[in-house]
C-alpha cells in the first residue's frame, strides 16, 4: 500500500514537471535532454533572480544544476555557463583556486561549443559573451579579449556592451587607432537603455558618455574637436566616465583640446591632489596614498584627520580599471583588516588582521599553498607562530620570544603600497635559530589516518621529537607514538609505543645519525629483554623492525650456513627465544631504567 502512494506521488510530480515543458522538448527522442533541460532552466531561473545572492538560492540552483548534469553529459554551452554564473555568485565557496578563473575557463568552453543542440539555447550567446568578457577585463586578458571579439560574426560584435569591453581592452594594449575606432562606433550603437555596468558595477552608467571617454582618453582627433559639444550634451557625465581615465594618468590634460577649461573645478584640484575636493567621498585609497606623498607634513596630517573616526571600506584601484585590489577596513579610525588581490582573479594573496593599528595576523596565499604569520601582538614584529599548508601537509613553527621579526609594515603601516605578492624571504639561520618548536601534521591520503610530529628545537638544533599517529582526526584514537632524541642536532635515540600508552615496545640506537641497534620489549614491562646491535657486530642472526611501515614489528632472520646469507621473514608471534638475544638496559643508554 506504501509503495503504491509513493508511486502515484511520484507519478504525478513528473506529470507536473512534463507539463511545464515546452511543446518542442515534449516533441524530443532524447528523454535525457528533456529534463536536463527542465533542470537547466530551472538552475538560470534561480540565478537571474532578484535573490541570486541569497544562500538558499544558489544552493538550489546548484541541486539543479547537479541534476541536469545527470542527464546531459558531458556539459554543454549552458551547463558550462551557468556553473560559471554560480562560481562567480556563491562567495561561500572555499578553494585554493580562483572561482574567476575557473568560471572564465568554463565561459571559454562554452562560447567555444557550436554543437547543435535539441533545444533553443537557455542563454543566448550574447549573455555568454558578456559574462566572459567582464572576466577577461578583470584578469587583465586583454589580448585574449580582443583576438576573441575579431573572431565573432559582425552581429555579435555590433553589441555595444562587447564592443566597450574591447575598446577599453584595446587602449590598455596601447593600441589607440583600434580602442578610438571601436569607441565612436560603439557611441553610435548605443541606446539610452544600454546598460555597460553588466561588465563592472563601477563603470559609468551612461553608455554614450562612456565611449566618448574612451575615444578622448585614446587620442581620437575627432572626439577631442568636439570636446565642448559633447560637454554641452552631457555636463556631468561625461567628466564622470573621464574621471578614471584621468586619475590613472592615461589621459594629459594640457594636450588634449580644451579640456582643461571644460573640467570642473574640483577636478581640477583632485588631479592636483588637494585632500579638500574630496568633500567626505575619501573611499579611493589610491588616490588619498598620492594625496599623502603631495607634502610630507601638511599631507599627511590632512589625510590622517580625514580618517579620523572613520568607519567604513578604503579601495584601492591603482590603475583605475573598475576592479579594485586592495581593501582596508575601519572601526573608529582604526585599521582592522587589510586584504589584498593583485591580480583581481578573486583569491586574495593577503589578509592582514590589526591590533592597534599593527599587524596582529596575516595569511599569505600563493598556488602552493598558505603561509600564516601570527605577531607576538605587545612586540610587533616579533613572531608568535608561523605555519605554512600544502595540500595534506601543515607546518607550524612557534618562536621564542623576540627570537624572529619580519616587518610587514613599517612607520606608515597600510599607507605604503601592497605588500608584493610574493612570500617573504627569510635569513633561515635567524629563523631557525629562533624557533622553539616545529610541528608537523600530515594527512594519509589512502585512509583516514594522520600523523603529527613536534620537536624542540634550541639554537637551531633538535633536541627531542614526539610523532603520534591517529586513526583519525574525530576520534583522536592513537595508534602509535616515537619519540627521538638528539645530540648535536642528529638522533641519539629512539623508542616506540604501537599500544599508544606510553608502554614501550620498541627502543632504537642511533649513531652518527643512523640508527644501529634495536632492542626489543614483548611484555612492555618498561625494561627491554632482547637486542639486535648490528653495529657492534655481535648479534648478526635477527633483526627487528617493522620492514613494511605498517605499524606492526617484523622480524627477518639470516642464516648463514657456508656463508650464504639466506633472509627469511618472521612475524613476531613466530619467534622464539632462541631469535633474539637476552639484553640489560644498564647497557644501553641514554634508556637507562
Amino acid at each position: 500500500m506504501k509503495s503504491a502512494v509513493m508511486a502515484r506521488s511520484l507519478f504525478a510530480a513528473l506529470t507536473i514537471i512534463f507539463m511545464t515543458v515546452p511543446v518542442y522538448a515534449q516533441n524530443s527522442e532524447n528523454p535525457d535532454a528533456v529534463i536536463a533541460r527542465v533542470w537547466l532552466e530551472r538552475a538560470s531561473g534561480l540565478l537571474n533572480s532578484e535573490n541570486n545572492k541569497s544562500q538558499t538560492t544558489l544552493n538550489q540552483a546548484a541541486d539543479a544544476l547537479d541534476i541536469a548534469l545527470e542527464y546531459q553529459n558531458p556539459p554543454g554551452r549552458d551547463a558550462l555557463y551557468l556553473k560559471a554564473k554560480l562560481l562567480i555568485l556563491d562567495k561561500s565557496a572555499i578553494s585554493m583556486e580562483s572561482p574567476a578563473r575557473q568560471a572564465y575557463a568554463l565561459l571559454a568552453a562554452s562560447l567555444e561549443d557550436h554543437s547543435k543542440g535539441d533545444f533553443p539555447d537557455v542563454t543566448d550567446f550574447e549573455n555568454r559573451a558578456v559574462l566572459w568578457s567582464s572576466l577577461a577585463l578583470q584578469l587583465k586578458d586583454y589580448r585574449g579579449l580582443l583576438d576573441r571579439y575579431s573572431s565573432w560574426p559582425r552581429g555579435i560584435r555590433n553589441s555595444p556592451v562587447l564592443m566597450y569591453a574591447a575598446s577599453r581592452a584595446a587602449l590598455y594594449l596601447g593600441l589607440e587607432n583600434k580602442s578610438g575606432e571601436l569607441a565612436a562606433e560603439g557611441e553610435a550603437l548605443s541606446v539610452p537603455g544600454t546598460d555597460l555596468q553588466v561588465l563592472s558595477p563601477s563603470f559609468p552608467s551612461g553608455a554614450q558618455p562612456a565611449f566618448r571617454a574612451v575615444a578622448i582618453a585614446s587620442g581620437r582627433p575627432q572626439s577631442v574637436s568636439t570636446l565642448s559639444a559633447a560637454w554641452n550634451r552631457w555636463p556631468e557625465s561625461l567628466e564622470a566616465a573621464l574621471r578614471p581615465w584621468l586619475l590613472s594618468g592615461t589621459i594629459d590634460v594640457a594636450s588634449t583640446g580644451n579640456l582643461a577649461e571644460l573640467l570642473s573645478p574640483e577636478m581640477i584640484r583632485l588631479l592636483n591632489l588637494d585632500i579638500d575636493a574630496l568633500h567626505g567621498r575619501n573611499g579611493d585609497l589610491a588616490l588619498l596614498r598620492r594625496m599623502r606623498k603631495s607634502d610630507s607634513v601638511l599631507g599627511k596630517q590632512k589625510v590622517d584627520n580625514l580618517l579620523s573616526g572613520f568607519t567604513g571600506f578604503l579601495e584601492s584601484d591603482a590603475d583605475y580599471d573598475g576592479y579594485p585590489e586592495e581593501t582596508v577596513s575601519f572601526i573608529n579610525g582604526r585599521t582592522e583588516t587589510r586584504v589584498i588581490d593583485k591580480d583581481q582573479d578573486g583569491l586574495s594573496e593577503w589578509y592582514i588582521t590589526y591590533e592597534k593599528n599593527k599587524p596582529w595576523r596575516i595569511q599569505y596565499l600563493n598556488s602552493s599553498g598558505i603561509l600564516s604569520l601570527v605577531y607576538d601582538e605587545p612586540n610587533y614584529p616579533s613572531l608568535l607562530l608561523l605555519t605554512y599548508r600544502e595540500g595534506i601537509v601543515n607546518v607550524e613553527l612557534s618562536f621564542n620570544p623576540g627570537a624572529f621579526s619580519w616587518e610587514a609594515e613599517g612607520e606608515q603601516g597600510f599607507w605604503l603600497e601592497p605588500i608584493k605578492p610574493v612570500a617573504p624571504e627569510w635569513d633561515a639561520e635567524k629563523l631557525w635559530s629562533g624557533t622553539r618548536t616545529v610541528t608537523y601534521t600530515a594527512e594519509n591520503p589512502d585512509n583516514s589516518s594522520f600523523g603529527v610530529s613536534e620537536t624542540v628545537l634550541a639554537d637551531g638544533y633538535p633536541l627531542r621529537a614526539i610523532e603520534k599517529v591517529y586513526s583519525d582526526k574525530e576520534s583522536q584514537n592513537l595508534l602509535w607514538i616515537r619519540e627521538i632524541l638528539y645530540e648535536d642536532g642528529v638522533p641519539a635515540a629512539g623508542r616506540r609505543s604501537f599500544q599508544g600508552n606510553n608502554l614501550w615496545e620498541l627502543y632504537e640506537r642511533y649513531e652518527n645519525g643512523l640508527m644501529v641497534g634495536l632492542a626489543w620489549d614483548p611484555g612492555m614491562t618498561g625494561t627491554p629483554v632482547y637486542l639486535k646491535d648490528w653495529a657492534l657486530e655481535r648479534y648478526l642472526e635477527t633483526q627487528i623492525w617493522d620492514l613494511d611501515s605498517d605499524g606492526w614489528i617484523d622480524v627477518r632472520r639470516f642464516l648463514m650456513p657456508n656463508g650464504d646469507v639466506k633472509v627469511k621473514k618472521l612475524l613476531v608471534t613466530e619467534a622464539g627465544s632462541e631469535d633474539l638475544l637476552p639484553w640489560n638496559a644498564a647497557d644501553w643508554p641514554p634508556w637507562e631504567q
